[in-house]
């Protein structure tokens, strides 16, 4: 006789009880793998189904020593002055205290940043970029 698992649940007597902890390993696997990610999500909605807030992306490994884990956003770099940046055809101002980061460095000069690269940014309350952080040389 071959040994399923099927078989092997019959001859130790589990006949009734194998739906039930089936039922019990499949609601286990919901609230611990599915239902987090949708409960823990930065983007929210209201009434209306529109977006409140703004989505962050997270970086479980941060490439570089001093990077954060979490970023307001990332892209390429289109056109960059001392005012505004953009960033994937999107507009941002900088804020007055804007500071940037390459891997070895962390306060490098703005001239360094130039256009193609690829960055991270985090933004203020007011919604000014604060931070840019080089992730990658064209």
């Amino acid at each position: 006789m071959i040994m399923t698992v099927r078989n092997y649940i019959r001859r130790i007597g589990l006949r009734g009880k194998y739906r039930m902890v089936f039922s019990i390993l499949w609601g286990l696997v919901f609230f611990c793998f599915i239902l987090p990610p949708v409960l823990g999500s930065d983007v929210l909605a209201d009434d209306s189904g529109r977006r409140i807030g703004t989505p962050r992306i997270d970086v479980d490994d941060p490439i570089y020593k001093n990077y954060p884990t979490r970023f307001d956003g990332m892209g390429y770099i289109d056109v960059i002055g001392p005012d505004r940046i953009l960033i994937d055809d999107t507009p941002y101002p900088l804020a007055a205290s804007v500071t940037f980061h390459t891997p070895k460095r962390r306060r490098a000069p703005a001239k360094w940043f130039q256009t193609g690269q690829y960055v991270g940014y985090l933004q203020d309350s007011n919604g000014d970029i604060k931070d840019v952080y080089l992730l990658k040389i064209k």
